[in-house]
């Protein structure tokens, strides 16, 4: 697979999300103006959700921050409703 087509992974560290160290395009986003670095679940689009990828299977599904685990074993990723 190319680079492109590789799915972005996401972290969570009981503040903000982010992916590779960089914050969540500002597309996935509904709220703007939001401080540069602090995006939460909540700050996402209605069809966004953040899915626990374990395996390779999606596993949970986060749409509240306050639901995410702090330190999760599987990978986070960004899924479509």
């Amino acid at each position: 697979m190319s680079e492109k087509q590789l799915p972005i992974y996401y972290e969570w560290n009981g503040k903000t999300i982010k992916a590779k160290n960089k914050p969540v395009p500002k597309s996935f986003l509904a709220v703007t103006g939001t401080i540069i670095g602090q995006d939460t679940i909540e700050n996402f689009k209605r069809d966004y959700v953040l899915g626990h990828l374990i395996n390779g299977k999606i596993k949970f599904f986060y749409e509240h921050s306050n639901t995410l685990p702090i330190q999760s074993k599987g990978k986070l990723i960004l899924c479509k409703l």
